[in-house]
């Protein structure tokens, strides 16, 4: 018989991933398909639920044309996206589009639901410190009040994982990481909260029934079996919320061992037993690893603002050149500074006013001064994440760094610097979530008997950034004007925003 291979689908905002991977973790075939999305007004962002599918079925296609044909695949499961809610009919077609994670309209919604709960009750139940638009109690309270026949219509109120499994499967199924954010979770029981959903006038039938990440669900339904290219003994294998997946594919399973994801956004996660009792800055969500939850301090930009840097300033040249630039450029970007709140702020100020600043410019700097300052800007930025989580009792050995971020030499030397923390990288960190999908579906597929021994056998780890005591230091002088510059920002950022 053929060697086993587990596929991961990792299904972001804008893009879907899917690997092949076989039991050491070595990733074998890889494909992308792009998600559009619609941003009919200010604030708005929309998409069509079907488009996942879509991609799903265009991921499948390019692996069996690239030579990688699907027989050999045993076992399936999916890392998505949450906070992004889907209003579907009986038959899983939209009713209206779905409403994104970064889609604020519902901004009168959340300080209405903060009122009617206590900010202090939400924190509790649902382990999210800010009542924010994010959240899909406060989308669904919106549909209710602002479009009342669609909400009469909708059968099902659900998020990515849930619609890709029940296209997969035609169950309606889903794991309580994927909704720890939604405020619709009672995280310390891992149940649907009762009084939130009488609020939002939810029948739990109109909900997925929850189970635990690594449930085998059976094999894939005969149409999704033929659309997709897949053997018919393949086993569809509950999945996760993408932050916990990308943890999992991290190694992150203990106590001990923090991520850091540096993607279009950057998270830092750390695995916990428990939520902690007090917890005003960093998020805590349950982990699809067995009794675990994770914190999950964020903010919304990163590799974002190289990438526009990239587009604007410097179009000729690739990240590996950007890097460069950066490299020849001295520690510390000559007392330039960048704060990277581009799409505001999360962790620690949780502030949507919040803008980005180059602060400190002069004649002397160039584009490799300015380059430099977003690496250090967004390690910065990483430290204030990595003490948020320090400070609730977080003991961080290492930073396992995973996504796009973590290919550049250069900045995972910063992050080092700037935390004072080794900083690891993984043999394929821009499939981290892909892989932490397939240990799961390894898992559900009876090929690993735990979470834990899947992330000591299939995470490969590569380079070892050790932090440079003479740049630590320097970059502590640095770090220390840095974060003077929010506190003094703040209310010119309100004004600002009030202005617009």
């Amino acid at each position: 018989m053929p060697d086993a291979l587990l596929l991961g689908v990792d299904l972001g905002t804008s893009a879907m991933k899917t690997a092949i991977f076989d039991l050491d973790g070595r990733c074998v075939a890889e494909s992308t398909q792009r998600i559009p999305l619609e941003t009919p007004g200010p604030g708005l962002c929309e998409v069509d639920p079907r488009a996942y599918w879509q991609a799903l079925v265009g991921c499948c296609s390019e692996l069996r044309s690239g030579g990688h044909p699907l027989a050999q695949v045993r076992a399936l499961a999916v890392a998505a996206n949450a906070e992004t809610v889907l209003y579907l009919d009986d038959d899983f077609e939209p009713v209206r589009p779905g409403m994104v994670w970064s889609d604020i309209r519902s901004e009168r919604e959340a300080t209405d639901l903060g009122a009617r709960f206590g900010f202090d009750d939400l924190a509790r139940r649902s382990g999210q410190p800010q009542m924010i638009p994010m959240w899909p109690a406060t989308k669904i309270l919106w549909l209710r009040r602002n479009e009342p026949e669609n909400a009469r219509r909708v059968r099902w109120w659900l998020q990515p994982l849930d619609y890709l499994l029940a296209r997969l499967t035609g169950r309606v199924v889903s794991d309580a990481s994927e909704y720890s954010s939604s405020l619709l979770l009672d995280i310390g029981v891992r149940a649907w909260w009762g009084e939130m959903l009488q609020e939002l006038e939810l029948a739990p039938r109109s909900l997925p029934e929850l189970l635990l990440a690594g449930t085998p669900l059976g094999e894939p339904g005969v149409d999704a079996r033929t659309e997709l290219g897949l053997a018919p003994e393949t086993v569809v294998v509950m999945g996760g919320f993408d932050q916990a997946c990308t943890a999992l594919g991290a190694g992150n399973v203990l106590p001990g061992i923090v991520s850091e994801s540096t993607g279009t956004s950057l998270a830092v996660t750390a695995t916990v037993a428990a939520p902690p009792a007090s917890a005003k800055t960093v998020p805590c969500h349950v982990h699809v690893v067995p009794d675990a939850y994770f914190l999950c301090a964020h903010n919304p930009s990163a590799g974002s603002i190289l990438s526009w840097f990239q587009r604007e300033f410097a179009p000729g040249l690739s990240f590996s050149d950007l890097d460069g630039l950066a490299d020849a450029a001295p520690a510390g970007s000559e007392g330039l500074l960048l704060l990277p709140y581009f799409a505001g702020s999360a962790t620690p100020y949780f502030d949507p006013a919040a803008r980005g600043v180059f602060f400190g410019l002069t004649e002397r700097h160039g584009r490799g001064h300015l380059v430099r300052a977003i690496l250090e800007g967004v390690a910065f930025a990483l430290a204030d994440l990595v003490d948020a989580e320090r400070a609730l009792g977080v003991q961080v050995h290492e930073l396992r760094s995973v996504g796009g971020g973590a290919r550049s030499a250069i900045w995972s030397q910063i992050k080092a610097d700037v935390t004072g923390a080794p900083v690891h990288t993984t043999e394929a960190p821009d499939h981290a979530g892909a892989l932490g999908a397939a240990i799961l579906a390894g898992v559900g597929g009876g090929l690993l008997p735990s979470v834990e021994v899947g992330a000591e056998t299939m995470v490969r780890l590569a380079l070892r950034f050790e932090p440079d005591a003479r740049e630590v230091e320097r970059y502590a002088h640095a770090r220390k004007l840095h974060r003077e510059l929010y506190p003094r920002l703040e209310d010119l950022f309100a004004s600002a925003r009030a202005e617009a």
